[in-house]
C-alpha cells in the first residue's frame, strides 16, 4: 500500500511533507510578527497529517511559553458547517485570538469566509494561515499565507516509487518512505499584531 501526503500508522511506502515543520514554521512565523494569542484550528487527529502538524504548533507554543487555551485549540470534524460554527463560537467570545493557524488551506478558506462575515479585518486585527498552498489560496482575491512543497516534485517522486514497487514488487523491507521539507510563503493574510488586540 503507498500513501500520497499521509503516513499510515502500519508503515509502508509514502511520500509526505514534514508535517510538524510546516506548522512550526508559520507558527514561528506569527510570533516574530508579534503575536501571543495564536488559535488552531484542525480536523481530527485519527488522520497521520492532523496529527503531525498539531505537534509542531504545540511545540513551538511551548518553547515560547505561548498558552494554548482550548476554546481556541480545536480538532474537530472538517465539513463546512462544522468549521463555520466553531469559528463563530470562536470569535463571539470576550477576548479574541489575533491570529489563527489552520491545519489545511481549506479549512483557512472557510476560515476567512466567517471572519470578513463578521466584520473583522484580515490581517488587520486577525492574521490567518494554512497549510498546503493549495491553487486558491494563490488566488489574487484571497493572498493566503501558507506553507507548501513542491507539488510537482512530490507527484514525481510519488509516481517514480510506484513504478519502482510495481517492477520489483511491494516490499515491506523495501518500503519507499519520503519525507519533504516544507517552504513557509507569505502573502497578504498575515501581519504585525494589532497594538490594540494584543
Amino acid at each position: 500500500m503507498s500513501f500520497f501526503n499521509r503516513r499510515s500508522k502500519s508503515g509502508g511506502h509514502y511520500v509526505v511533507l514534514d508535517n510538524p515543520s510546516a506548522v512550526a514554521e508559520v507558527t514561528r512565523h506569527l510570533i516574530g510578527l508579534g503575536h501571543r494569542k495564536i488559535a488552531y484550528l484542525s480536523g481530527k487527529t485519527d488522520f497521520s497529517t492532523f496529527q503531525e502538524r498539531s505537534v509542531g504548533f504545540k511545540q513551538v507554543m511551548q518553547e515560547h511559553g505561548l498558552e494554548m487555551k482550548p476554546e481556541w485549540t480545536s480538532f474537530i470534524d472538517t465539513t463546512t458547517e462544522e468549521i463555520e460554527r466553531t469559528v463563530f463560537t470562536m470569535l463571539n467570545r470576550p477576548e479574541l485570538p489575533t491570529a489563527i493557524i489552520c491545519a489545511t488551506d481549506a479549512i483557512a478558506l472557510i476560515c476567512m469566509d466567517i471572519i470578513l462575515m463578521m466584520g473583522l479585518r484580515i490581517p488587520e486585527d486577525i492574521s490567518l494561515a494554512g497549510i498546503d498552498n493549495t491553487r486558491m489560496a494563490s488566488h489574487r482575491a484571497v493572498q493566503l499565507t501558507t506553507v507548501g512543497h513542491q507539488k510537482f516534485a512530490m507527484g514525481s517522486i510519488a509516481a517514480e516509487s510506484l513504478f519502482e514497487l510495481i517492477e520489483k514488487g511491494d516490499s515491506e523491507r523495501n518500503a519507499i518512505q519520503i519525507t519533504l521539507r516544507p517552504e513557509l510563503i507569505v502573502r497578504k493574510t498575515t501581519g504585525p499584531v494589532n497594538s490594540s488586540g494584543s
